[in-house]
């Protein structure tokens, strides 16, 4: 999954923009301010940021009145969706949201949203995620009267949610159990001359399930996003990195599961394949109870140095692709907040190669 096209609606000190368009590879953001520019990126981030957004609270500091031309308004955070973004769709992916619904062998673009009370909303776009009443009230009502016809009790139970609807209602929650039930339990009387009908409604009805399953294959595949300034010490993307990889450690069972060994020898075989110029890494299964351990050749600087902060910075982006590709199987997306600021001039030029060869 590559992003399309990104907006960003925000709020206080982080800028409101238009859509605008992103390549695969490498962009360039032109932003002068340092605190705006850094909430922009920590915005844009948490659409699937490492950690969780209820453990870094990064709109905290977002006010919740909006003043525009003399006139206040209250934010209501469940409501407002501060960062947008469109992803295309591999083959894979397409393959694999299929299988949970066949509309869903046209979905080519997918939108994710993060609003400000941290929930996220996943739509396929141009593709409807429910059945509405007016595709499939026909056929019901056709079922309904047969029913009626062989035994008036099996079609009493629908008859007031059919009769409420009205054409634009969406086939999900409520509706969508009441009708799957009583699609179920219909007379083999009626089945016998309507199976084809049958399932068809089924399948419509059955729609916003299927999508929510598809959205929980989004959520798994959703590349993260790694803020990335290159600040030393301590190496924060570092460390968050490796917190995210004891937390899947953990979700895995921990030790001695045989998942975790194969979890951390995929990541291993990953770090061998993306090793840069001058750094090794490898990670070891931890002590009970202890983080997962790290290690580098050269050892990895622990000092204030602007060489400590560039290899930490290595170290970050090498992880990051390792553990984006084991368990989202797509690249990461890395955003570099200046990191040129924390080295000195004779290592920019070193920096430049390394951004352009991870792009």
């Amino acid at each position: 999954m590559k992003i399309i096209r990104a907006r960003i609606r925000g709020l206080g000190d982080t800028m409101e923009t238009e859509w605008f368009e992103l390549s695969p590879r490498l962009n360039l953001f032109h932003l002068p301010e340092e605190k705006g520019r850094t909430s922009f990126f920590t915005t844009l981030a948490a659409i699937n940021p490492l950690l969780p957004c209820e453990d870094t609270r990064p709109f905290a500091d977002f006010p919740l009145i909006s003043t525009r031309r003399g006139y206040n308004r209250k934010i209501r955070p469940e409501k407002r969706t501060v960062a947008l973004v469109i992803f295309n769709s591999s083959p894979d992916l397409v393959a694999e949201l299929a299988a949970a619904s066949p509309h869903l062998y046209e979905a080519d673009r997918i939108e994710v949203g993060r609003r400000l009370d941290y929930s996220r909303w996943i739509n396929f776009v141009e593709i409807s995620s429910s059945t509405r009443w007016r595709e499939i009230a026909a056929d019901i009502f056709k079922l309904a009267d047969r029913t009626r016809e062989i035994d008036p009790e099996k079609a009493a139970p629908v008859e007031p949610v059919i009769r409420s609807l009205q054409g634009s209602d969406r086939i999900k929650g409520g509706i969508e159990r009441d009708l799957k039930g009583w699609l179920q339990s219909l007379p083999a009387e009626v089945r016998e001359g309507a199976q084809q009908r049958i399932h068809q409604l089924c399948q419509a009805v059955h729609r916003a399930e299927d999508f929510r399953a598809a959205r929980r294959i989004v959520e798994r595949r959703l590349p993260i996003f790694v803020g990335l300034s290159g600040s030393s010490p301590p190496p924060a993307p570092l460390d968050a990195i490796l917190r995210r990889i004891d937390g899947r450690i953990g979700e895995l069972g921990g030790l001695p599961a045989a998942a975790t060994r194969d979890f951390l020898a995929e990541l291993n075989q990953q770090l061998k394949t993306w090793q840069f110029p001058g750094l090794r890494l490898r990670l070891g299964l931890p002590p009970a109870g202890a983080g997962v351990a790290l290690s580098s050749t050269p050892p990895l600087a622990t000092a204030v140095s602007p060489d400590s902060a560039l290899q930490n910075l290595q170290a970050a982006v090498t992880l990051a692709i390792a553990f984006s590709r084991v368990t989202c199987r797509t690249e990461p997306i890395l955003l570099f907040d200046c990191p040129e600021r924390h080295l000195p001039v004779e290592l920019h030029r070193q920096l430049r190669d390394f951004i352009l060869t991870v792009a």
